[in-house]
């Protein structure tokens, strides 16, 4: 039974290369490292928000300037 069980993982990885390319072993090290650690740490969301908020922000300043532009160039055809 071990061996059909091996036998099935190898052709789950060739099947896994085939599709998705093969990666490293150091990929797949620096991943689950990569993993663990954004499990433990902790997320600021305020800091998320307020950067969210910034962006916003900044696309309505930017607003008026991109619809004068378009304004010229629409005139000038």
């Amino acid at each position: 039974m071990g061996d059909n069980s091996q036998n099935h993982q190898k052709n789950l990885e060739r099947f896994n290369d085939l599709m998705f390319g093969t990666r490293g072993e150091q990929h797949r090290k620096d991943y689950h490292s990569q993993e663990s650690s954004t499990n433990s740490s902790s997320i600021d969301y305020e800091e998320i928000l307020s950067s969210i908020d910034k962006i916003i922000e900044s696309v309505g300043s930017l607003k008026p300037v991109v619809q004068s532009v378009l304004g010229q160039i629409l005139k000038k055809k």
